[in-house]
């Protein structure tokens, strides 16, 4: 996932993303893990990773 403006933030935008990326992992590419990381003080992502997986 790539970085987004600011005025993007806060609209679901990175949780719609996260979630249509794994559901091609799985249905196209069949994958059958998906690993998410960020950074610890990135509090955001790792909300986002949560709520995705």
């Amino acid at each position: 996932m790539a970085y987004a403006s600011t005025q993007y933030w806060g609209k679901g935008y990175a949780i719609e993303a996260a979630k249509a990326c794994l559901v091609f992992t799985k249905d196209e590419l069949k994958l059958r893990r998906v690993y998410s990381f960020t950074t610890t003080y990135n509090i955001q992502r790792l909300v986002i990773s949560i709520i995705t997986f």
